[in-house]
Order: structure tokens, then C-alpha cells, then sequence
């Protein structure tokens, strides 16, 4: 486990002690070094890593009237280059083992993303190109590259408020990417009616996509 939080992290490290062991670090993705020192340490202790899951991520709203570049900025910094951190932690012992699975958990986002959602509509479609793009390099070395792609999941970062139909609970959604990742996935998307949809939307000309959703002036 690796977060930034060192209170919670503790909490929940302890939570899941019961159920196996924990190694838990306080840092932050988008410091490489950070991460670099995390892996080390876990292999150190326990060996070659099998599975890694950049799982790191926030979200901030970005309208183009009043632009928070700083928080784009972020965005960009935590979802996006907060994998590559991972990626270059723990690629290089699986290409020495060539055996490994490597998850980048995204977003639907990522296809076509709404109004206000720009920038971190941004960071998960960068995810989800290089995991599409390295998963034909990696095929030949024997590691499996995952891309998870969620409607959304009932977090700190969605308790705002705001009304999310189909929204779903953490736990069920990690219940739900370990099943499939066991059973040897390589592309996850839930639920079911949210994902199918937002790939037809992907479908739609601009100008009908922007009659459905662009915002009228008042």
C-alpha cells in the first residue's frame, strides 16, 4: 500500500492485517523517487512483484471560464505520470522475469468526457493510450497489461453531493476488478449499461454530442 495520508494509510493497513500481510509506505506518485524506493523495498522483503495496480488518482473540475491551470497541471501529474512512476518502478525486474501483470485503473472518462471534465477526461485517455500501445509490446515478454475503465465509484472524491446515477461502492468495484483480473482481463469496464452507453456516445457526431450536452449561455 502507498498513499499520501500516513494516518489513513495506517488505518487501513491495519484493517487488512487480518487478512495477510501488509507492507505499507507513505509517499507520493508523483515523486519518482518515492516510488522507486517503495518497489525497492517490496522486493527487498518479499521478492519480484507479479502484480502492480497504479491505482492513484484525483479528479478537480476544469471550465474554460476561469481555467485552473495549476489544477490541471495536477491532474495530469497524479493520474497520468503517477502510473508512468509505477510503470518504470516495476517493469524492468518483470522484462528480467518475463512474467508479470501491470494495471492501470482509468476511467470511462477517458473515452468522451462532459463539460467541466476536460482535463481529467485528459489524464485518463493518456492512460488509456499507453496501456493500449505498451500491451503489443509487452504480449511477447509474457506480461499482461490491464486497463480498468469504471463508471463512477462511491469515494471521498464523489461525496459531494452532486447526483451520480449508478454509482457504485469501492468495495464492490474491487471485488469486481480482482474477478476479472483473475479470470485473465485485459480491458475492465463497469457496470454493464453505464459503459455500454458511453461507448455510443463515443459514436456520436460532434454535433449531435454537443446537443445533448454542451451548456447553454443564460
Amino acid at each position: 500500500m502507498f498513499a499520501r495520508d500516513a494516518a489513513r494509510l495506517e488505518r487501513e493497513a491495519a484493517a487488512l492485517s487480518a487478512s495477510g500481510q501488509i507492507l505499507a509506505f507513505t509517499g507520493d506518485v508523483t515523486d519518482v523517487h518515492s516510488v522507486r524506493a517503495a518497489v525497492e523495498h517490496v522486493e527487498t522483503t518479499w521478492g519480484p512483484i507479479d502484480l502492480a495496480i497504479a491505482n492513484a488518482g484525483i479528479r478537480q473540475a476544469t471550465r474554460v471560464v476561469g481555467f485552473p491551470l495549476q489544477g490541471a497541471e495536477q491532474l495530469m501529474e497524479t493520474n497520468y505520470f503517477g502510473m508512468l512512476h509505477l510503470f518504470d518502478a516495476v517493469m524492468p525486474r518483470m522484462l528480467e522475469r518475463d512474467q508479470g501483470c501491470f494495471v492501470g485503473i482509468a476511467s470511462l472518462a477517458g473515452i468522451r468526457c462532459l463539460p467541466g471534465g476536460s482535463a481529467y477526461g485528459a489524464s485518463k485517455a493518456a492512460m488509456q493510450i499507453f496501456l493500449d500501445t505498451v500491451r503489443l509490446e509487452l504480449i511477447s515478454h509474457g506480461i499482461r497489461v490491464v486497463t480498468v475503465n469504471p463508471w463512477f465509484v462511491r469515494t471521498d472524491q464523489t461525496d459531494d453531493k452532486v447526483p451520480r446515477p449508478m454509482m457504485v461502492d469501492a468495495d464492490w468495484a474491487a471485488r469486481t476488478i480482482v474477478r476479472r483480473i483473475e479470470a485473465g482481463s485485459t480491458q475492465i469496464e463497469f457496470p454493464l449499461m453505464p459503459s455500454l452507453a458511453w461507448k455510443l456516445i463515443r459514436l456520436l457526431p460532434n454535433r449531435a454530442f454537443a446537443l445533448l450536452f454542451a451548456p447553454r449561455r443564460k
